[in-house]
C-alpha cells in the first residue's frame, strides 16, 4: 500500500511496510518543507488525490515523491527525537558489559592434572555429589584438550583441587569486578566511561 494523508494536523505516510506518522509541523521539520495543505488524502487503493477538499489529478508526482522518501523522514524523525543516554544510564550499560566479563572469568574452566573442570553452579553441585559417591576414584565429566566433554577417572584429590582452584578463581573475579564497579561509579563523563563500554 502507498498512501500520503494529512488529517487533523497529523501526517501519515505508508509505503509497503514502512510508516511515518507525526504532526504536520514535525513533518515540515523532518522533510524541510515550509508549507503543507490542511488536508490531503492520497492513496493507491482508492486511486484518488484529494487536497483541501478539491480532487486533483491522480497519480501525483509530488505525493508519490513524499511516499518514496518515507525512509528519509523516518530517519529524520528518529534523529530529531533522539535523547542521548544520561551518565547514569551509560554507567548501567558499562556495568552490564563488565558483569558479563566477570561471569566469564568466574566460570572459566580450571585445570588439574591436564583435566579441565567446569566451574558453573551446576558443575559445582555435581562435584559435591561425586565427592560423596566415589570412594577414592570414579568417573566424572571433564573437558579434554579439544574442549569436548568426556568421562574420565578422577580422584577425590583432583576434585578437591578443582574446587579450591574454582573458589580462588571466583574470589579473584569478584575482586576484579568490585574494582571495575568502583571505577565505573567514579567516572565523571562519557569519555572516562568509554574503556568500560566494550
Amino acid at each position: 500500500m502507498r498512501a500520503f494523508q494529512i488529517l487533523d494536523n497529523d501526517v501519515l505516510i505508508i509505503k509497503d511496510n514502512e510508516q511515518y506518522t507525526d504532526t504536520a509541523d514535525n513533518f515540515k521539520a523532518d522533510s524541510g518543507l515550509s508549507s503543507l495543505p490542511a488536508k490531503v488524502i492520497y492513496d493507491d487503493t482508492q486511486k484518488q488525490c484529494l487536497v483541501d477538499d478539491d480532487f486533483k489529478d491522480y497519480p501525483s508526482a509530488e505525493y508519490d515523491g513524499y511516499i518514496d522518501n518515507v525512509t528519509a523522514y523516518i530517519e529524520a524523525k528518529a534523529k530529531r527525537e533522539y535523547v542521548p543516554p544520561t551518565l547514569s544510564e551509560l554507567k548501567t550499560q558499562a556495568l552490564n558489559v563488565q558483569y558479563s566479563k566477570y561471569l566469564a572469568k568466574k566460570e572459566a574452566p580450571v585445570t588439574v592434572d591436564d583435566l579441565q573442570f567446569s566451574t558453573d553452579e551446576n558443575s559445582q553441585r555435581e562435584w559435591q555429589i561425586t565427592l560423596t559417591l566415589i570412594s577414592d576414584k570414579g568417573p566424572y565429566k571433564v573437558r579434554d584438550s579439544s574442549n569436548s566433554i568426556v568421562l574420565a577417572d578422577v580422584t577425590k584429590e583432583q576434585l578437591m583441587k578443582a574446587g579450591e582452584a574454582a573458589r580462588a578463581q571466583q574470589l579473584a573475579a569478584y575482586e576484579w569486578f568490585m574494582g571495575i564497579r568502583d571505577a565505573i561509579n567514579n567516572c565523571k563523563n562519557e569519555e572516562e566511561l568509554a574503556p568500560y563500554m566494550t
